[in-house]
């Protein structure tokens, strides 16, 4: 997903305070790690060591969508 379209699905989605990403991975504010790494993403798009932000902010949408089947 782009990160416009990841803008819009985060907005159209509930937002759980915390999330955990892996085992070794607990975000505890949710919402600020959005803003972050939007931020991030959004400013340093042509650099490839940033590319992590996009994939954690997808790796999130996909939980999300998980957690919603349940």
């Amino acid at each position: 997903m782009t990160i416009p379209e990841l803008k819009v699905f985060f907005s159209t989605h509930t937002i759980p305070d915390t999330l955990e990403l892996s085992p070794a991975e607990h975000i505890s504010n949710l919402p600020k790690f959005l803003e972050s790494h939007f931020f991030i993403a959004e400013s340093l798009v042509t650099v490839p060591a940033f590319g992590s932000f996009h994939y954690r902010l997808n790796k999130v949408k996909d939980i999300i969508l998980e957690q919603e089947k349940l």
